[in-house]
């Protein structure tokens, strides 16, 4: 996606990858409280994050998922890298 995907980011992404960058990894319920939207929305942000290679999924024995930054998407310019 490289930089092109970085200008299509919404504000609310951007949130999500500053928590992620920040907590280091979270839910999709947790970026739901954060960005105050319902799972699903946090669910399609976090696919679509996923997609354009900025955070890794981790999936756990009970069905869950834990989100990360990725190299890319730490390295956008809003965090140190």
């Amino acid at each position: 996606m490289g930089d092109e995907g970085a200008t299509r980011l919404s504000s609310r992404r951007w949130r999500t990858l500053s928590y992620l960058a920040q907590h280091g990894s979270a839910s999709t319920l947790d970026v739901a409280l954060v960005c105050a939207v319902s799972r699903l929305t946090a669910h399609r942000d976090l696919v679509w994050l996923h997609e354009a290679g900025l955070v890794r999924r981790e999936r756990s024995v009970a069905r869950s998922a834990t989100l990360s930054p990725t190299t890319s998407g730490r390295c956008q310019g809003w965090v140190d890298c």
